[in-house]
């Protein structure tokens, strides 16, 4: 019997054998534990130690360099993944470089919660296709890392097998192009929108609008009218605000980059971060800075912004000076201070936690859906997806939306395309029309 236990903010697993009548005849504690520290160049560091309370070989270099370069919280999943997988190991006794067929298999079962392929049941985490597929990647990238040549960890074994909901372990074709044990991800049936419609925009905007809340109404234009990411946004700072002159004509844009202090929730995604300020000064910081160009109008919503509510943070110096940011360009920037550009009512810099519970509040006060026993669906993220099905709807092509959203690749976009099931059943009544008077004309 494996039962996953949760004390405090630390998951462990009990390991329990029992005779024939029921009864306990052993049991053990499995504890991978995973700390932080954030005393090294303002970096948040991940270590992992085992039950003798050694940290787990690999897991500093892999987490700490390996990964640095990643966004904060893929780095946090990747560090929690690594626990999952070792917990794995240490509750089969068995290590990654003698990993079988079969320890794939049992690995696949404990994520998913169910029983193992030894016939002992599980009390776990139910965890879905889509998180499970995450961890298995994980596992290999780490396996590649360490060096670790075991067919189960290619992507092109003849002897691989994935799992599906109903067949359990079956064998795949050795030309495939999937990877091993990756489990089928399904889309929901799109009653729920995952995106803003314009109409439920101008509704959330008029929302904050009313309450008087500046700070609202700014960061759902940003996300709605230019796609931008609430890291992306909470990141931004007075200094990023640019006006610019090309060809004799005013250039309004903002700039996309990650500073050496900033928060989890100041993170501009794929951006590099810098461990000092002497990256500021490198080209390859520079160049990877991205840049968002905005109109006129939002342009000056945000002068108004800074002119208003900063002005308001300054009369309480020892509060405002919380949101005090690096200064990347000082040729180019002329204030003495800068500042992260979205503070609270309290003059201190908006956090991502903070904002989701703001922005909760008004979708649930306008009745538009929101998860309910869980949080499938970023809520920020959906005024994002609204700006991008807008410009699909109206015959955006791929690569220039790719461009516009900071995708690396077009088909990264796709992702963005969730029509309703009202939207779909529209389209396909519009082409049978079509259809039907292409045909009836030509009789």
């Amino acid at each position: 019997m494996i039962t996953e236990y949760k004390v405090g903010r630390t998951s462990y697993f009990r390991v329990e054998s029992t005779d024939e009548n029921g009864k306990v005849t052993s049991r053990r504690d499995v504890r991978i534990r995973l700390r932080t520290s954030t005393s090294i160049d303002g970096q948040t560091h991940y270590l992992l130690y085992n039950d003798q309370m050694k940290v787990i070989p690999g897991t500093w270099e892999y987490l700490n360099e390996h990964v640095m370069g990643y966004a904060d919280n893929t780095r946090k999943a990747r560090a929690y993944s690594l626990r999952y997988l070792f917990s794995y190991m240490a509750i089969r006794c068995t290590s990654l470089q003698r990993f079988t067929i079969s320890e794939v298999q049992g690995y696949i079962q404990l994520l998913k919660g169910i029983s193992t392929a030894d016939g002992s049941q599980q009390e776990l985490k139910l965890r879905g296709n889509g998180t499970i597929n995450m961890h298995l990647e994980v596992m290999r990238d780490f396996a590649q890392f360490m060096g670790y040549d075991n067919r189960c960890f290619t992507e092109t074994s003849p002897a691989r097998f994935f799992v599906t909901p109903s067949d359990g372990m079956q064998p795949e074709n050795a030309d495939t192009t999937r990877y091993a044990y990756a489990l089928d991800e399904y889309r929901d049936d799109g009653l729920a929108p995952r995106y803003i419609s314009e109409a439920e925009y101008r509704t959330i905007r008029k929302s904050f609008q009313d309450e008087g809340d500046l700070t609202g109404v700014l960061l759902v234009d940003l996300m709605y009218l230019y796609g931008l990411r609430i890291g992306e946004a909470l990141g931004l700072t007075i200094e990023d605000v640019r006006e610019e002159i090309a060809n004799g004509e005013y250039i309004f844009c903002l700039l996309l980059r990650n500073r050496q202090h900033g928060k989890t929730w100041q993170s501009s995604k794929n951006l590099p971060h810098p461990e000092n300020q002497i990256e500021y000064s490198r080209s390859s910081y520079r160049k990877a800075t991205q840049t968002v160009v905005i109109d006129e109008d939002t342009y000056s919503q945000i002068l108004q912004y800074i002119e208003t509510v900063h002005a308001a943070a300054m009369k309480k110096p020892d509060i405002y000076s919380r949101s005090l940011a690096d200064i990347v360009d000082r040729k180019s920037f002329e204030r003495n201070e800068n500042h992260y550009l979205f503070l609270n009512q309290w003059g201190s810099p908006l956090t991502g936690q903070a904002w989701n519970k703001r922005i909760r509040r008004h979708f649930t006060a306008n009745g538009i859906d929101v998860d309910h026993g869980g949080r499938k669906t970023n809520l920020s993220h959906r005024l994002r997806h609204g700006f991008a099905m807008y410009q699909v709807q109206h015959g955006m092509k791929e690569l220039t939306l790719a461009a516009m959203m900071r995708h690396r690749s077009p088909q990264s976009i796709m992702a963005y395309y969730n029509p309703t099931a009202q939207e779909e059943r529209q389209l396909k009544e519009e082409f049978q029309d079509h259809l039907r008077r292409e045909i009836f004309e030509k009789e």
